[in-house]
């Protein structure tokens, strides 16, 4: 993408919001082949990456990465759909259980509500650069840093270890799962740049509280 010698460094940053669907298409490219291909899936994941493209073309041709609430929400659409497809296989590799669908998506939902309703508590540990000193960021960046570790970034190394030792089934339904927190921790943080559709000018870079 051509980038004008006038923008800020800032602004040349912001133009990677351009590129986020390919995000979901990876993430939900596994939805769609775990456990097996899916024709189904791959049309939801098709039609659903159809319409951020759209968003995020449209967005290009009017050079929209300067308006903060555009790039925002562009942001939470993105990851809050990430998330959604990281609670897929899980459900595939079970399955698909009726009583397991509407659990994982009580999860999902709930997740949103709660984040969404305490947004300016979550943005401020998550994406602020004022999260070492709240609670809520020692805690969500403890747990993801935990996650992260314990899983061992969901690498192949992981995968391939479970999978010698437990069993290829095995395996498939832990890494699965796994899954989920993931999908979890990425609600919890980026569906807060609710905040900056709200308020576009809410200062994160600052190291004091803006309230």
């Amino acid at each position: 993408m051509k980038i004008k010698p006038e923008e800020t460094a800032a602004e040349q940053a912001a133009r990677n919001v351009y590129m986020s669907p390919f995000i979901p298409c990876l993430v939900g490219f596994g939805a769609v082949v775990i456990p097996h291909w899916s024709s189904t899936y791959a049309l939801i994941w098709g039609l659903i990456l159809t319409l951020l493209i759209l968003r995020v073309f449209l967005g290009y041709l009017k050079q929209m990465h300067r308006d903060y609430k555009w790039h925002a929400l562009t942001g939470v659409l993105v990851y809050d759909t990430t998330a959604f497809f990281l609670f897929i296989p899980f459900w595939r590799v079970v399955g698909e259980p009726l009583w397991l669908l509407f659990v994982l998506i009580g999860i999902y939902v709930l997740c949103l509500i709660l984040t969404h309703y305490f947004r300016y508590v979550v943005v401020e540990g998550v994406l602020s650069a004022r999260w070492r000193k709240t609670k809520f960021g020692r805690l969500y960046w403890t747990a993801a840093f935990l996650l992260v570790t314990g899983t061992a970034g969901g690498s192949y190394g992981f995968a391939r270890t479970l999978q010698v030792f437990q069993g290829y089934n095995t395996a498939l339904f832990v890494i699965s799962a796994c899954l989920i927190p993931f999908g979890i921790i990425i609600i919890i943080g980026f569906h807060s740049l609710w905040v900056r559709v709200e308020n576009p000018d809410y200062d994160l870079e600052s190291e004091e509280n803006p309230n």
